[in-house]
């Protein structure tokens, strides 16, 4: 696989933010977009899901399209501002990397 045809997905996620301290949504889409064109990535679809807690459990239609393009062999790579914004906790991780690795 060369550069040019990796394709990736951003994913962006903030679950609460009362004192503006950490990356907005639009700052983690902004930076994801960035790296990919640093790496000569094609970005092929930006996600997001602003205001859904990971303590909650609440469905995250964001983070299934991604998935669901990963398993559809539509990307080739993701990209997150860091893990925890993608991943609420450990068991969703194992059921991802299942998914990841047969994608």
């Amino acid at each position: 696989m060369t550069p040019q045809s990796v394709r990736c997905a951003v994913y962006a996620r903030l679950s609460e933010n009362p004192g503006g301290h950490r990356a907005s949504v639009s700052r983690q889409l902004a930076d994801g977009r960035a790296l990919a064109e640093r790496n000569g990535w094609e970005v092929v679809t930006e996600q997001s899901d602003d205001g859904v807690s990971a303590l909650r459990g609440k469905h995250r239609p964001g983070y299934t399209a991604v998935m669901d393009a990963a398993a559809n062999h539509e990307i080739d790579r993701i990209v997150v501002y860091q893990t925890s914004r993608f991943w609420r906790n450990r068991r969703e991780r194992a059921e991802a990397l299942e998914v990841l690795g047969h994608a």
